[in-house]
């Protein structure tokens, strides 16, 4: 007997994709706007022989904020003010502005700013 795993029926009740097939669909998401390009670089360990590179892949950080606090989408999405959240007197963190670290920062920026 075999399971079906997905139930059809929630497709016959929403709006057709925009897309008619797979190339339309990369056509579609070829224009969206690109964030920040990854990069990559080999490392190598002194005294250590790998059988295949290491690579590390990564994004530049700040190119990276910096393309988020331009891009339009954000805009309405993003908090700037510190704020405290109390949940049966004890404090919850959770995004970076409801750490304590902030604070500290609003009151003495480091040097390098």
């Amino acid at each position: 007997m075999t399971k079906k795993l997905i139930d059809n029926s929630q497709f016959k009740k929403h709006a057709a994709p925009s897309f008619k097939n797979k190339d339309q669909l990369h056509d579609f998401i070829d224009t969206l706007p690109h964030g920040v390009s990854w990069m990559s670089t080999e490392i190598t360990i002194d005294g250590y022989q790998s059988v295949n590179p290491i690579n590390l892949i990564y994004r530049d950080g700040l190119n990276e904020v910096m393309s988020m606090f331009s891009n339009p989408i954000f805009a309405n999405h993003m908090m700037y003010n510190l704020h405290i959240i109390q949940n049966c007197g004890e404090q919850e963190f959770g995004e970076f502005f409801t750490g304590q670290y902030v604070w500290v920062l609003q009151k003495e920026p480091p040097s390098s700013l």
